[in-house]
């Protein structure tokens, strides 16, 4: 067998799994494949760069539905780790999380305060790659969106009184940051328009939602 059809064969296989309706069904199954394919040397983070190559023997709905399983698994991190434990944020937790089939990336932005709750808790978690916020408490929690003809970042915050911001992604880049880097500055990297913004006020999340979707394309 050549090495070319042992990459495909090894493609389809994992495409095979990851769409399979055992990982449909049963979490424990997700997270059996989460776990080899992290730890596994043909394959790893598909949102890294030396790893993102290895993913591309497989097919991009099953790339896709993998990420969206890593984002679901960290929305639920950030607020039940990072942030405490209030009607607040189970209500922003809850929400995003209706949405996490629809993110093409994150990242978790983490400030000083919070740096310790990461390193404690990631013996058990797979959030394993982070970035750091130039902030002592306010950590951020980064999430891309596909919507109308381009794509979209919202950046939301760990503390209370911070509304989310959406940015394009191109204005985003500008700043002369990308998903990945390594720090972020609140003020000039992550609000650093406020045009748009979601805010967390009253009955909020219907409110949100038809702004996601009637401005930017971006639905559950």
């Amino acid at each position: 067998m050549s090495d070319l059809t042992a990459v495909e064969d090894f493609g389809y296989a994992i495409s095979a799994l990851i769409l399979s309706d055992s990982a449909k069904r049963s979490e424990d199954f997700q997270r059996g494949l989460r776990s080899f394919a992290q730890n596994h040397k043909r394959l790893g983070d598909p949102r890294l760069r030396e790893s993102s190559l290895n993913w591309r023997p497989i097919a991009s709905e099953a790339t896709q539905r993998y990420l969206s399983w890593l984002a679901r698994d960290n929305i639920i991190f950030f607020f039940n780790t990072i942030l405490p434990n209030t009607n607040e944020n189970r209500r922003r937790k809850d929400f995003w999380l209706r949405y996490h089939d629809r993110i093409r990336d994150f990242q978790v932005a983490v400030s000083e305060a919070d740096l310790w709750k990461v390193k404690a808790s990631q013996k058990n978690s797979e959030v394993l790659h982070y970035s750091h916020v130039a902030h002592p408490t306010t950590s951020a929690f980064l999430m891309r969106f596909e919507g109308y003809g381009e794509h979209f970042l919202i950046a939301e915050f760990s503390e209370t009184g911070n509304a989310a911001y959406i940015f394009r992604m191109k204005a985003f880049e500008a700043q002369g940051i990308s998903m990945r880097s390594h720090r972020f500055e609140v003020a000039r990297h992550l609000k650093f328009d406020d045009t748009h913004r979601i805010i967390h006020r009253g009955d909020w999340e219907p409110k949100a939602s038809y702004r996601l979707s009637s401005e930017f394309g971006i639905r559950p």
